[in-house]
């Protein structure tokens, strides 16, 4: 089995396909206004990206105010979502140098196919597609009714805020994607020929074999330690904005277009949770199972302490330590608001 293995390795590491995928991403988003701090290479680059930053921010501002008609409350809530998602990012000591440095070390580990760094790209450039028309489809109906500007260019810059949203939320539900399938890449490493106890792994040219159990447990951790490291600064730019005038209940298209993107992002982490806890379940599974079936005692121990390492990281999160965060907790969260408006119409009914 060893010499099948060997023969697949060199042929799946690419370094420079994640360097052109992450890059091009973040460079994006450096235009958008969110800096972060991938490209500082001097002083200089870091104070000018920051006047970027602050002068776009500013100039959505701008143009957002210079709208005739002041009670546009969606785009307004809309503005105030992305400076203070800007301002964060901005004055925020990000991690993503990290980050993506570590990611390295685990794709280099996991032998990630090059192939997967493109696809990862188009699925990030299709799905901002998506919601770009989905926000041009929004503005124009919101605004073909009553135009509020006198001049269009500044209408169409006061739309720049926005489509730099869905760039952000995007890049936020990747990431949260690209943790999901390095677990999913761990646990078909970990799979593969069960019946060897040992791991080949490329590093600078070199074909390195390492202990599969021990080996796996270190992966783990850092994807665990990777998602801690990141998670702060995506929670903390995560606000969802909905803001519907009774005037376009009438507007199906409005209607129709509003609440898909609000599902997008309402549902898509919640969704990337559960399958990190699919793919937990299987690796927990195995080792199960390796500790049933495996004759070798050190073997043994070794999956002995990968399952309780799992046990206590278990990619598994609550919101405050009482709401656990999985693909339920939409219909919890409506459970809960239904009985709250059916109580206190109850108690109403009282007095």
């Amino acid at each position: 089995m060893a010499p099948k293995i060997y023969n697949m390795i060199p042929k799946i590491y690419n370094s420079k396909a994640r360097s052109r995928c992450y890059e091009a991403i973040l460079f994006i988003l450096l235009l958008c206004g969110y800096n972060y701090n991938y490209f500082d290479k001097n002083m200089f680059y870091k104070i000018t990206a920051k006047f970027y930053c602050l002068i776009l921010v500013s100039v959505m501002v701008y143009t957002t105010f210079a709208c005739r008609n002041t009670q546009n409350w969606p785009h307004i809530w809309l503005l105030l979502e992305y400076v203070f998602s800007a301002l964060i990012i901005l004055f925020y000591r990000t991690k993503m140098n990290l980050f993506l440095q570590k990611l390295k070390l685990i794709d280099m580990y996991l032998r990630i196919n090059y192939r997967h760094y493109n696809w990862e790209l188009w699925k990030i450039i299709g799905f901002t597609i998506v919601l770009w028309v989905l926000r041009i489809g929004h503005m124009y109906l919101y605004c073909a009714k009553d135009w509020c500007y006198d001049i269009f260019s500044i209408f169409l810059i006061s739309q720049f805020s926005t489509i730099a949203l869905d760039v952000n939320g995007v890049w936020r539900c990747a990431i949260f994607d690209i943790i999901r399938y390095r677990l999913k890449i761990l646990r078909i490493r970990l799979e593969e020929s069960p019946e060897n106890n040992f791991y080949l792994y490329v590093n600078k040219n070199k074909t390195l074999k390492e202990n599969k159990i021990r080996l796996m447990l270190f992966i783990y951790r850092t994807i665990a330690d990777v998602l801690a490291m990141i998670s702060p600064e995506l929670d903390a730019t995560v606000s969802i904005t909905f803001y519907l005038e009774p005037t376009l209940l009438f507007v199906c298209g409005f209607l129709m277009l509003h609440t898909l993107q609000i599902i997008l992002f309402l549902f898509t982490p919640f969704l990337i949770v559960e399958f990190y806890s699919i793919e937990v379940e299987r690796i927990l599974l195995f080792l199960i199972h390796k500790v049933i079936d495996e004759t070798d005692p050190g073997t043994k121990v070794d999956a002995k302490l990968f399952i309780k390492y799992i046990q206590i990281r278990s990619f598994r999160y609550k919101i405050w330590r009482i709401l656990r965060v999985n693909a339920d907790l939409p219909f919890e969260l409506i459970n809960v608001c239904v009985n709250f408006v059916l109580v206190l119409r109850n108690f109403m009914h009282l007095y």
